[in-house]
């Protein structure tokens, strides 16, 4: 099985492998314009912009050092 694999950024936050059967050739429309959508920032010097309501669970992880993950 033929696969892809895309230089992404980090921030994309997903798998950069594509399988051949799964990809599609794209045929633009000119009739058709494409939407470009902006987001908004997630976070500035690496601090949240939203802040949570409230937690709604936490969970030990069982790494070398157990570290608790909300």
């Amino acid at each position: 099985m033929v696969a892809y694999k895309l230089l992404l950024p980090p921030e994309a936050k997903i798998h950069p492998v594509f399988h051949c059967p799964v990809l599609k050739p794209f045929h633009h429309n000119p009739d058709t314009p494409i939407p470009v959508a902006t987001l908004p920032p997630h976070s500035i010097d690496n601090q949240p912009i939203i802040t949570p309501l409230v937690i709604l669970d936490t969970r030990w992880t069982q790494t070398a050092v157990p570290r608790k993950e909300v």
